[in-house]
């Protein structure tokens, strides 16, 4: 039953992020998070990338070109644009019905569009809460939900637990909404395949802004994955993800801890506890979608007697060594190879078992490695030839000699050279003293005879 549930939730995620970028397309490149400046507004304001998303996840981009340029005399204009800076698009809200769009850069034939309507009333609500003066340029997710609650009477929908809330108690739930802490929570799959959610309980939760706009989160319920519930500013949690391809695969999104307050209006009686499965993660937010930077923090030699010696270099993994498109004709002629293996750490890893040691044998003379294989972000490497850098032959050096000496006879017996002689010189001692002792013993019994 997991798998066709899987393949759902793969397809939503491919048809949202379709969507994601149809309209980011739509948007003159512009994507999440989008800016808005000019016309009567007191300065630029930065949509939140979660609002942005949470408007993807409920758009079924319906905008549409228009054949005829449209009247906007009396309308005002706001640029659109990316926080990059670009400012492509022009949006005139219309009174009575959804905002339309100038975009020269984009289709020239119809450079107008009637906006989809999701996107209208989000752009439509910044708009109103800049002109308040109830955010700055670059409000937080929380920051334009807690000004919201404000400008416009709030509603609270929620289907697990069934509860309808408005008034105060839902200016009270909003509040305590925006007071969640963010968090990050890791899926992998305990094998290859992509990582599956389905098996996790989420409930749906819908603000309602007046008539203004509507937001639609979901939470997994207290207990389920931590004590505290998990709030994502999307209807289906795992909608837009940040995707691992390792061995096994992980999968990873933004969520925010909820609240005690927000905790006892989500509890749910029997919930199912997740978290014995290893494959259930709940990681720190900073640097989530960054690319993750290897390091190489331990090297260590194998030696012929079954020890192992080792180094700490601070070298990252690209600084290390460089795969080779071709292999040496005469490698077995490069010198008996030393064994080495290469331990990393990772900046940031949300399954840090996921990036295995690399195994490699080392042949110094001539400066390459056969590398045995590695796990990469785009799943395991084949065996391959490399070229180690100058820096990392530098830090492998002290190997060299304990590796070599472990396995030679010469250079084991050279070191055992100085108790041999101790032991040579001891036993010469004791010969002489016994000699001594001896001759003494005999010259009594000869003054005697003399007599």
């Amino acid at each position: 039953m997991r798998w066709p549930i899987a393949l759902t939730l793969a397809a939503i995620s491919c048809v949202l992020l379709i969507a994601a970028s149809s309209t980011a397309s739509a948007k003159g490149g512009g994507g999440c998070p989008i800016t808005l400046s000019g016309g009567d507004l007191p300065h630029p304001v930065t949509i939140p990338e979660d609002d942005c998303a949470n408007a993807m996840g409920r758009s079924y981009h319906a905008s549409y070109s228009l054949d005829q340029p449209p009247d906007i005399s009396g309308l005002t204009g706001y640029h659109i644009g990316s926080a990059e800076g670009e400012n492509a698009i022009i949006f005139y809200p219309r009174p009575g019905a959804v905002g339309i769009e100038l975009c020269q850069a984009c289709d020239p034939g119809h450079p107008w569009t009637a906006d989809d309507p999701t996107f209208d009333r989000l752009y439509r609500r910044f708009i109103a809460l800049a002109r308040a003066g109830l955010i700055g340029e670059h409000p937080s997710w929380a920051d334009a939900l807690s000004a919201s609650s404000r400008l416009w009477p709030v509603e609270v929908a929620i289907d697990k637990p069934d509860l309808n809330m408005t008034g105060p108690d839902a200016e009270r739930f909003t509040a305590e909404v925006a007071s969640a802490q963010a968090v990050s929570v890791g899926i992998r799959s305990r094998f290859e395949g992509a990582p599956s959610a389905s098996s996790l309980m989420f409930s749906r939760i819908v603000v309602r802004l007046g008539d203004t706009d509507e937001l639609a989160f979901s939470a997994w319920l207290p207990g389920e994955l931590s004590d505290s519930a998990l709030l994502f500013t999307s209807r289906v949690p795992f909608s837009a993800i940040a995707y691992y391809p390792t061995n096994p695969p992980a999968v990873v999104q933004n969520a925010y801890v909820a609240t005690p307050a927000l905790n006892d209006v989500l509890r749910v009686p029997a919930v199912p506890d997740f978290r014995a499965q290893k494959e259930v993660r709940i990681v720190p937010v900073p640097a989530i979608f960054s690319v993750a930077e290897r390091q190489i923090n331990r090297i260590t030699a194998g030696t012929a007697r079954g020890q192992t010696i080792d180094v700490r270099p601070p070298i990252k993994r690209e600084d290390a060594f460089s795969y080779l498109d071709w292999s040496p004709a005469s490698w077995q002629n490069l010198g008996p190879p030393i064994p080495l293996t290469f331990h990393l750490a990772t900046l940031y890893d949300p399954v840090p078992e996921a990036f295995l040691d690399i195994q490699a044998d080392y042949y110094p003379q001539a400066g390459m490695a056969w590398i045995k294989g590695e796990t990469t972000g785009s799943g395991h490497m084949n065996p391959r030839w490399a070229n180690i850098t100058p820096e990392l032959a530098q830090a492998i050096a002290p190997l060299l000699h304990g590796s070599n000496s472990s396995g030679d006879a010469s250079p084991g017996f050279g070191a055992r050279l100085p108790f041999v002689f101790v032991a040579f010189g001891a036993v010469i001692a004791l010969g002489m003293l016994w000699a001594s002792a001896y001759l003494n013993s005999r010259k009594p019994s000869r003054g005697h005879s003399q007599v």
